[in-house]
C-alpha cells in the first residue's frame, strides 16, 4: 500500500496519512484474524494469544516498512517485500511436511 501511494504528498493532514493509518489498522486486524484461524484447533484463550502474537508480528512488519521507506525509498520497500516472500517460502518448506503439502 505504501508503494502504491509513494508519490503522494506526506504530512499529518493529508490523504497519504489517512491511507497509511487505515492500512496499518487493517493489517493488524488481518494478522489477528489469520492467527485466530490458523489456531482453530486450540482452546479459545490460546487462540486469543496466537491472534495477539500475529498482530504483534504485523506491527513489527509495519515498523520495518517505515524504516525501509526512510532508508531506501522504493528500493528499500522492494527489498523488504522480497525478504518477506523469502521468509514465507522458507517457512512453508520448513514447517509443512511433504505429506501435508497440497
Amino acid at each position: 500500500m505504501l508503494l502504491a501511494s509513494y508519490w503522494m504528498t506526506r504530512g499529518p493532514d493529508t490523504t497519504f496519512a489517512t491511507i497509511a493509518l487505515l492500512g496499518a489498522a487493517g493489517g493488524l486486524v488481518a494478522g489477528a484474524i489469520v492467527g485466530w484461524t490458523v489456531a482453530r484447533s486450540l482452546p479459545v484463550w490460546r487462540r486469543a494469544v496466537v491472534a495477539m502474537i500475529a498482530a504483534a508480528g504485523t506491527a513489527l512488519v509495519g515498523v520495518l516498512t517505515t524504516v525501509a521507506d526512510i532508508v531506501g525509498g522504493q528500493a528499500g520497500l522492494a527489498v523488504l517485500a522480497g525478504a518477506c516472500l523469502l521468509v514465507i517460502v522458507g517457512a512453508y518448506r520448513l514447517f509443512l511436511t511433504p505429506e501435508r503439502r497440497p
